[in-house]
């Protein structure tokens, strides 16, 4: 068995181009889409957090009282608004005493 003629036991001299257990790491993802799922998955779990508990009711009320609604106060401003005026016209009636006393 002569080495020449055998060319397989022969060691390749030029390096490889790239290391395969190197480079395999860097697999093509499409991020994009990725990132679309994950989107999807956090907006899912955020719906469901927000739903979750809401049939509870709240310690103090009954279930009557938790069924109901706030009602908006918008009494305060139609009542706020009737003081200005009343102010106004308490400040209108000081200047005439003002002026009748003069």
């Amino acid at each position: 068995m002569s080495w020449s003629t055998n060319s397989l036991m022969k060691p390749a001299l030029l390096p490889r181009v790239s290391d395969p257990l190197w480079f395999g790491a860097d697999r093509p993802v499409d991020e994009e889409a990725q990132i679309a799922k994950e989107e999807n998955d956090h907006a899912d779990l955020m719906i469901r957090i927000s739903q979750r508990g809401k049939d509870i009711i709240p310690i103090g009320k009954s279930s009557s009282e938790a069924l109901q609604e706030p009602e908006e106060e918008e009494d305060e401003d139609e009542d706020s608004e009737s003081d200005h005026e009343d102010e106004d016209e308490e400040d209108i009636d000081l200047d005439a005493q003002d002026n009748n006393q003069n």
